[in-house]
């Protein structure tokens, strides 16, 4: 519990936990929808879904060099702002007119590069908190966070539309549940970031 009283470590936690629940969410989700609702199978929606991961490998090393120059702080609060664009676009624009290209594409997209600003930089700013004494620990704490919000959002997921197909006559209003969590936690990290302090910039 001393880590905590460290301001960069308490907060990228906090920041962490907050973000891989939308993350659960958002990913789950997002295969849900396709599989559940455009009636999509399972390989369908994976390819659909791939050029997510495909992004957040490219970008997040170009964004890890970014911080260096910037700071880690102001990426951390523009990828919570991203996502909640993102959820914000799905909940007014995916509709029954919408297709995959209109309705999905761009804010998936949005979530990619949310996704590379966030994980490594909330990560990153969090360890270099930590006396050296505590790395080994405080880094085993963030990843646990990690894992447990990811898992989090998943269940919450479940909550939210697991019995879609017994029990609803608009999947996209139970779908909406999702994508506004996703612009309320999007917000909330932007929010966790605020306290954070970059160690220097160059």
């Amino acid at each position: 519990l001393e880590l905590f009283s460290l301001t960069n470590f308490r907060w990228g936690v906090i920041a962490m936990f907050i973000y891989a629940i939308s993350f659960g969410s958002m990913f789950f989700g997002s295969l849900l929808f396709m599989v559940d609702v455009w009636e999509w199978s399972i390989l369908k929606a994976g390819f659909a879904i791939a050029p997510g991961p495909a992004l957040v490998a490219i970008l997040a090393t170009l964004f890890g060099r970014l911080a260096v120059s910037v700071g880690q702080r102001p990426l951390i609060l523009l990828g919570g702002l991203l996502l909640s664009i993102s959820g914000l676009y799905w909940l007014l624009i995916l509709s029954e007119d919408a297709n995959y290209w209109t309705g999905f594409a761009p804010p998936f997209a949005l979530t990619a590069i949310s996704v590379a600003l966030i994980f490594p930089q909330v990560t990153s700013v969090a360890a270099q908190a930590l006396p050296p004494d505590k790395s080994g620990v405080g880094s085993a704490a963030i990843q646990a966070v990690r894992q447990f919000g990811q898992t989090f959002g998943v269940a919450l997921t479940l909550a939210f539309v697991g019995t879609i197909a017994e029990t609803t006559t608009d999947p996209y209003a139970d779908f909406d549940k999702i994508w506004l969590t996703l612009a309320l936690l999007g917000l909330l990290t932007t929010l966790c970031g605020l306290p954070l302090r970059d160690r220097h910039t160059t």
